[in-house]
């Protein structure tokens, strides 16, 4: 039987390249490599890095229309297609004490 043996890369990690950091970990067998991928894991460092600064982006993103929608109708906070995003958002923060 051949033996398998390959790479798999995470961000953030120990090393720094291409304007991130970036952790390796060897995989032994294609399972053990579809579960990595399955847990965060990418298959090339350049991956890694872009998947990690879309999560930050996306994270640091005001939120859409559809959430503040979504959030709003699980405070009960009452809204209407005039109502705008502002608008919106401070009551939900009204609602939520903050």
């Amino acid at each position: 039987m051949e033996k398998y043996e390959d790479m798999v890369y995470k961000c953030p990690g120990p090393f720094s390249r291409n304007g991130g950091t970036y952790d390796t970990k060897g995989v032994q067998s294609e399972d053990e490599h579809k579960a990595a991928l399955a847990n965060g894991w990418f298959k090339t460092m350049p991956e890694a890095i872009e998947g990690r600064s879309a999560v930050v982006e996306a994270a640091d993103a005001p939120p859409t229309r559809d959430e503040l929608e979504q959030k709003a109708k699980e405070l009960g906070v009452k809204f209407d297609k005039k109502t705008t995003d502002e608008a919106l958002s401070k009551k939900i923060s009204e609602a939520l004490g903050v």
